[in-house]
């Protein structure tokens, strides 16, 4: 027993000596440390080591045929010669491919920064075919309506479903973003047809969003965690996550749609609308606090507290907008108190991404937010507008009077315009100072609009609570 106890000792002893105390630090990583460059002592150098480009061989053994990575995967962990068979064995099955938990996007990270460190001609030939790979992959995996399933190929159920859970379809398009603008992201560069490919790919992944975008009784709101394949209609995923408009997945959503420059009529009205879907479905004055609960577990309740910051539910019903909670039984509840301890405590019923989305919201919208309506209702026109002017409206938020302003100069008219660009209200007028109290608007986010008589114009975001 003590000579197997001594051998064992001498391997490990052995194995820290080839690996290096630094590759100790990588292997007891998470995968996505690693990749992020986060572990101890692992600076510009090391991605040429042996150590990096051993992980980087793993990478490319994890990949299938296909192009694809599976998720989950520390994949820094020394591999035995029959995982290396084996792994090599599976690759034509294309099993467990996935955009899920940031599969793809960390892989082609990796083989990306090793690529850029390493001088091996023969190697980095292998590691950039790889890479191209990974990408070809992400637009082989889109649907024809521009969206991505979770998983590709096809493994049946929920999977197969457009997903922007967990960012997976943002991801895809972020990493198809960054091989067509050929910025500093990845160190290989894509051939012509990929790189105009990857454009295209991404243009209808921005299709895709405004079109499952959640249009409840008439109006634009937000969006389910997971679509449909083909109706583009919300569906639900695991038991215990129905279709719903998302109070959480839909922050990124927006985040993606306010990155794009010169944004189009159609981008613009999602984002109007998503944002006032934010700011009318926020819960004031609560908050969820940490307790021990009567069986002594540790446990979360939903108390009243006037100080607490706003925060949003995870799910809301596609038809009210009313939070919902939900146990593995698929049955919807209305307060988190009515779900079991282990569902209660084993997921994020709330968040606060939609003060992210309101905060978001206000330095996008005088660069890009202005809307002027000419001829047609039905298609806007947008214009620059130079918000430097002194356009005041007050008070803001306003109830049902507010005064529009643009201090010594004479107003000729001022127009008001809805989330979707329409025009709910307009006046002709000779004042410096107009009192609106007839406007008979529902609460809501609206865009004032004023042409001076110079015939210079104005514009400011309004609020109607």
């Amino acid at each position: 027993m003590r000579r197997l106890i001594h051998r064992f000792i001498s391997c490990i002893l052995f194995l820290s000596f080839a690996i290096g105390a630094h590759a100790q630090n990588v292997l007891a990583a998470d995968w996505d440390d690693v990749v992020d460059g986060k572990c101890d002592d692992q600076n510009a150098a090391w991605w040429s080591s042996a150590e990096a480009t051993r992980i980087a061989e793993n990478v490319m053994l994890y990949q299938k045929d296909c192009g694809g990575w599976p998720k989950n995967t520390e994949m820094q962990l020394v591999l035995s010669t029959t995982q290396k068979t084996s792994l090599i064995a599976a690759k034509p099955g294309n099993v467990d491919c996935t955009i899920d938990n940031e599969a793809n996007k960390l892989e082609l990270t990796y083989l990306s920064k090793v690529y850029a460190a390493i001088s091996d001609a023969t190697l980095k030939t292998t590691i950039k075919t790889s890479f191209l790979n990974g990408v070809q992959y992400l637009l082989d995996a889109q649907y024809a309506n521009g969206g991505w399933p979770q998983f590709y190929p096809s493994r049946g159920g929920y999977s197969d479903h457009i997903t922007y859970n967990d960012d997976a379809m943002l991801n895809a398009m972020n990493t198809l973003r960054h091989i067509y603008q050929q910025d500093s992201e990845f160190s290989i560069t894509a051939g012509a047809t990929m790189i105009t490919e990857a454009k295209t790919a991404f243009d209808k992944g921005v299709e895709c969003i405004l079109n499952t975008q959640y249009i409840q009784n008439g109006i634009r709101t937000v969006w389910c965690a997971q679509h449909h394949y083909q109706t583009l209609e919300p569906v639900m995923a695991r038991s215990y996550e129905l279709a719903s408009l998302s109070g959480y997945e839909s922050r990124d959503v927006i985040d993606m749609l306010m990155s794009i420059d010169n944004p189009s009529y159609e981008i613009r009205r999602a984002i109007y609308c998503a944002e006032e879907w934010y700011d009318n479905n926020r819960i004031v004055g609560k908050r969820l606090e940490d307790f021990v609960n009567g069986g002594g577990l540790d446990d979360i309740r939903v108390i009243d507290d006037l100080t607490a910051p706003d925060m949003w539910a995870r799910f809301y019903t596609l038809d009210t907008n009313t939070p919902f909670f939900c146990d593995r039984d698929g049955i919807m509840k209305y307060t988190i108190a009515e779900i079991g301890h282990e569902r209660r405590n084993g997921y994020s019923w709330y968040t606060y991404a939609g003060q992210d989305v309101l905060d978001d919201y206000v330095p996008w919208f005088p660069v890009w937010g202005n809307v002027v309506e000419r001829n047609d209702i039905l298609t806007p026109i947008y214009e620059p507008i130079d918000l430097s002017k002194d356009l005041l409206c007050y008070p803001n938020p306003s109830g049902a009077s507010f005064s529009v302003s643009i201090g010594n100069k004479s107003i000729a008219s001022v127009e008001i315009y809805n989330c979707f660009g329409q025009r709910v209200y307009s006046v002709i007028t000779t004042e410096s100072t107009l009192v609106i109290n007839d406007h008979n608007l529902p609460s809501g986010v609206y865009f004032v609009n004023v042409t001076d008589s110079s015939n210079e114009r104005y514009s400011q975001k309004l609020i109607i609570k």
